[in-house]
């Protein structure tokens, strides 16, 4: 992470101590997560998130326990993203998380490298995620 700067987003900084609670409580190997989508531009302080999202390697019946959204973890803020966009990953999610080109450590937690959520936003073409280009090519020439 060559051009981040760890704002005090306070959105994310909620979410981030969530997440990690929840992984703690929950006893799972963190190694096998690896956060993506906006919480990745909150970490590079681009913009704060909305929600935390994440891939994980196993545990899918420990993130449908007690919830009523699919993916969930009994909090609409943390969201599995297996299987709700694989073809929008231009690489598996093994890859993304036993590669570690692939992925970087914000305190002791994988955080999607920057290169590949470009990749993931480019392919959705969402309003959303077009505006989050246009950020990061800002963020980008600030720091070249």
């Amino acid at each position: 992470m060559n051009h981040g700067g760890p704002k005090c987003f306070s959105k994310f900084k909620s979410l981030y101590n969530k997440y990690v609670h929840w992984l703690n409580r929950n006893k799972v190997q963190r190694d096998r997560f690896c956060i993506d989508h906006g919480a990745v531009l909150a970490v590079y302080g681009i913009r704060d998130c909305g929600d935390l999202d994440f891939i994980h390697d196993g545990y899918e019946k420990l993130l449908k326990q007690d919830s009523t959204h699919p993916f969930a973890i009994m909090d609409q803020d943390l969201n599995s993203h297996n299987g709700l966009y694989p073809r929008f990953y231009p690489l598996s999610k093994e890859e993304i998380l036993y590669n570690p080109k692939n992925h970087f450590y914000y305190f002791e937690h994988k955080v999607l490298a920057l290169p590949i959520l470009l990749d993931i936003k480019k392919k959705l073409n969402r309003p959303k995620d077009i505006s989050d280009l246009q950020l990061v090519e800002k963020h980008l020439k600030r720091y070249s």
